[in-house]
């Protein structure tokens, strides 16, 4: 518990001695995380597209393969032609794509848009903290001038 206590203190005083953003700068700063976490989903979502798109192209194959309507998948067979060769090969892509696609997302993509947010969400933290303190500022010079009304006046 002390030791909390202690990173605390310790952590306020870090951010004490920290210069403060002037409004422009913030502007930039905050704007280049939207930009970051705009990219991040939307590569994210590209990812899904990429994976729902693969598998849907995979499913149907599956059946248009299985069936030979359009002849053997397989190169190697007497009832094959460019055509089914072609979508033979479109079906294998698609077959490993989907998987591929959703690993990629679930393991670089969603964490990127999770670390993007977190950045987010700390920048705007820390300008509440900036707009607490400059309220007090002001608030400050006010105070003294003002009579404590809490306390009776002793005549």
């Amino acid at each position: 518990m002390a030791d909390s206590h202690h990173t605390r203190r310790f952590t306020s005083q870090l951010l004490q001695q920290d210069e403060s953003l002037s409004d422009s700068q913030y502007k930039d700063y905050r704007m280049n995380l939207e930009n970051a976490l705009t990219a991040a989903e939307r590569k994210e979502q590209l990812a899904a597209y990429v994976g729902a798109a693969s598998f849907a192209v995979a499913l149907m194959l599956m059946f248009v393969g299985g069936s030979a309507i359009l002849g053997d998948f397989d190169p190697w067979s007497k009832n094959a032609n460019p055509l089914s060769v072609t979508v033979g090969v479109i079906y294998c892509l698609a077959s490993v794509t989907w998987p591929l696609a959703l690993a990629v997302g679930f393991s670089r993509f969603r964490p990127a848009v999770g670390a993007a947010k977190e950045r987010l969400r700390d920048a705007m933290i820390l300008d509440l903290q900036r707009e607490i303190r400059a309220l007090r500022r002001q608030i400050a010079p006010a105070s003294p001038d003002e009579p404590d009304q809490g306390k009776p006046h002793a005549d």
